[in-house]
């Protein structure tokens, strides 16, 4: 369980929210939030059976939110260990402020993308995944905690369905490199792309401002033998 109170405090995962971002905690996390206890069963999460996408590291859930509103016959799973990033998606998928949802298509994890994808999400399973901007450790002693590597973009091919895809954008030049091999030798076809929904995010936004170039892949599960 997360503790609120722990919210008024700077932390890694905890930080300053509104009193709304607070209480959305309290009254709508229990209704979004998947147990990381058992594997993910999407027909009875969503009570349907529809496409399945999900967005690794959602930030304050803008895109996520957006995707969502867009395509009401997929589902939407996001993952994000920020308390403070949940919150902010839940005020946006709430309904005029009260404990109920606007926005039905969307559940999130709160844990490490990597413990949620070995442990919780069932292989060939997934019809797309979006990872925007993950933290591209810019120092080299730091590169280890970098989230993509071979064995993570393994991890996410098998959970994919044939023909799935994995979405992608980084302003880090260097890391983006790394993020190309770690997909290639996975067993993923590279096709490079423009992600135009992607224009208006935060950290595109501020690359835009700061002259950075912008990094896009799509990469897609073609080789179904991979799978696990």
């Amino acid at each position: 369980m997360i503790d609120v109170k722990e919210t008024q405090t700077k932390g890694r995962k905890f930080g300053r929210m509104s009193r709304r971002e607070h209480d959305s905690l309290i009254t709508l996390l229990p209704i979004v939030r998947l147990s990381t206890e058992s594997v993910l069963d999407k027909a009875d999460v969503f009570g349907r059976e529809a496409p399945l996408y999900l967005e690794i590291g959602f930030g304050t859930g803008t895109f996520l939110c957006e995707k969502a509103v867009a395509a009401p016959q997929f589902d939407f799973i996001g993952i994000e260990i920020y308390v403070t990033g949940i919150a902010k998606l839940l005020t946006l998928i709430s309904k005029d402020n009260t404990a109920a949802l606007s926005i039905t298509n969307v559940r999130v994890f709160n844990k490490d993308a990597r413990s949620v994808l070995i442990n919780n999400i069932p292989p060939d399973s997934l019809d797309g995944a979006y990872i925007l901007f993950p933290d591209p450790w810019p120092k080299k002693r730091h590169h280890k905690r970098r989230l993509i590597n071979h064995e993570f973009a393994g991890i996410l091919l098998s959970r994919l369905k044939a023909e799935g895809s994995v979405f992608i954008a980084t302003d880090s030049q260097n890391y983006a490199g790394e993020i190309e091999s770690s997909f290639m030798s996975a067993g993923f076809v590279a096709d490079r792309q423009e992600l135009s929904d992607i224009d208006n995010t935060t950290y595109a936004l501020k690359a835009a401002k700061e002259n950075r170039q912008l990094r896009m892949y799509r990469f897609i599960k073609r080789n179904v033998g991979l799978s696990e």
